[in-house]
This record gives structure tokens, sequence and C-alpha cells, in this order.
């Protein structure tokens, strides 16, 4: 079956007129008897369903018979194919593949050393897994090596700090990291390549509860980290920055966008191809608000610090 590319952003809670005759037409397409080419088709039929749901465009049976289906090919994920399964699998649709993970149970399929290698193989997806609370009881020793080893980004840091600030709801972590292993943490971020200001500043002043509390040392080697950064920057006659290199290119066949890190820089490809292929209005400013969420994601993620003090934490 032909990928259409259907996506939401999490939140999101209107479409298209567009958008909605295409999810509709996925759903009056898609053969349930057929074996589907890939794992997008199974999340592309749930993205469809979610999309007419929004809009009471399908009733629940209908929804929980495709749902049905969909927990039923999730069945039929093992140790031994889930490595050649997720590979395939477009960033747009990663969100809701753990979500799925979580629902249908996987945990009692996936053994912890293959759960691991599927962290390691895809980092930037792992922040996901943090919104899920069985996922991270089940495989609490593995997240809380995985997040021991590995060297932390923005990305990955950012779950364990919001958690530590304020018990922040829907963000779960290890009961396995420790005082020290919290502390070991923060100063590999500290000492980091490419450190945010605001986070070494969040680090320093939003008194983290015990157990998780910066000690003195921490807090220390912050301020010295966060001070000789302001200073290289008037020495340079700069400004701190938040580093984005946003393009527009083909991507790979029914990839949405391509994000990375490189240099210091985070990277949003999105497929030239793809906006060239809506040019109506609806769709058009579709495109925009799903290109303008993901950067916006990242930004405040970047910018955690006044994100938390704008809305009163």
């Amino acid at each position: 079956m032909e990928c259409k590319r259907l996506y939401l952003f999490p939140g999101q809670e209107n479409v298209s007129e567009v958008c909605l005759q295409r999810a509709a037409n996925f759903i009056k397409t898609f053969d349930a008897e057929k074996e589907p080419l890939d794992i997008n088709d199974l999340l592309e039929l749930g993205t469809a369903v979610q999309i007419l749901s929004l809009h009471k465009k399908i009733d629940k049976t209908s929804g929980g018979k495709y749902l049905a289906i969909i927990a039923k090919r999730f069945a039929k994920i093992t140790d031994d194919n889930l490595s050649d399964i997720v590979s395939t699998i477009l960033k747009m649709y990663w969100p809701l593949f753990w979500r799925y993970f979580d629902k249908f149970q996987l945990c009692k399929r996936i053994s912890s050393n293959v759960f691991y290698a599927l962290l390691e193989a895809n980092p930037q997806q792992a922040h996901h897994i943090f919104h899920y609370k069985k996922i991270v009881n089940h495989y609490d020793d593995v997240l809380a090596e995985y997040i021991r080893k590995y060297n932390v980004l923005d990305i990955l840091i950012l779950p364990v700090i919001l958690k530590a600030v304020r018990e922040t709801s829907g963000i779960f972590l290890p009961k396995n990291l420790k005082d020290v292993d919290y502390q070991a943490i923060y100063q590999r971020y500290i000492n980091s390549c490419n450190p945010h200001s605001d986070i070494l500043r969040l680090l320093v002043e939003s008194n983290l509860q015990s157990p998780h509390s910066v000690s003195q040392s921490t807090e220390l080697a912050a301020k010295k980290r966060h001070k000789n950064m302001i200073e290289e920057n008037l020495r340079r006659g700069s400004v701190m920055q938040n580093k984005i290199d946003v393009s527009f290119l083909p991507l790979r066949d029914n990839e949405v966008y391509d994000c990375c890190y490189e240099d210091g820089f985070c990277k949003f490809h999105y497929d030239v191809n793809l906006l060239n292929e809506r040019l109506d209005y609806p769709e058009i400013l579709d495109n925009f608000i799903y290109i303008y969420f993901n950067i916006w994601i990242y930004m405040a993620k970047l910018h955690v610090y006044r994100f938390l003090r704008r809305w009163g934490y």
C-alpha cells in the first residue's frame, strides 16, 4: 500500500478538509487481509484513525476494528525481527510506535538486551520512552544503564532535569538511578562540547529537590561553565544563540523530515517533494504548522529555563 504520509503533531486537534479526506481515502483503500509493506502502513493506519476521530468521522466500533488489526500485527514483533522492523520507521511515526509499544505490551516479548540495542541504534528517539511508566518500570535497569553511559544531549537530559525539578507529571525515570548517577549526568552535561546556557542556569537556580539535588561541586562547575561561555561570547563580540539549520531537500521515499545534530547545530531537513505536492492553501497551512511545531519543540527544549519561568513553575 502506498504511504500517503499522514501526520499529526502531539496535541493537534484540527486538520484541514484535504487532510481529513486523505485519511478517509486511506481507510477506504486499506486492505486488512494484505500483508503491510512495512510497519509504516500500520502506523499510518493508526494516524488515519486519529485524524478521523478528531472530527468524529469514524465510530468507536470501526476505530476499534482497525486498532485490532494493528494489535494483531504488533503481536508478531519479537526479538528476532524488531531490529529489521524499526529500521524502516519514518521519523514522524516514532512517537506513535512507542505508544503502541506500551499499549500492546511489547515489554513482555522484547528482551532487555534487544531493547538496549534498539536505544543505541535510535538515540534521537529515546526521549519518547520517558512518557510511558510501564516501559520505564519494566526496563528500569536497562534505561538506567543507558542514561549513565549515553553521551547526553539536550534532548535526553531534559526529561531527567525536568523530573527532578518539579516531579513533572507525565515523565518517568528509572528508579535504579541513584543520587550519584544524577550528579554524574549533570557533570557530564556541564563538561559536554555544547551545553546550553539555559540548562546550565537551570542546574544552578532551580533548587532541585532531594534525592536529585545538585551538589555544591556540580553547582560551582555549572556556574563556572556558564560564566566562561558568556565571557567567550563577549570576547568574540557575539551572543549566545540557538544553532538551528532548516533546509528543504529531496529525502528518502516517504520521509517527511529528518533531524540530526552535527557540529553543535540542530539540522532540520524537510522533503521538498512533499511540499510541492501539496500547494493548495489548507495543506500549505498544515505543512507550515507541522514544520513550525517541530522547530518550536526544539526551541522549547533549549529554552527550558525561561519556559518554566514563563508558565510559573
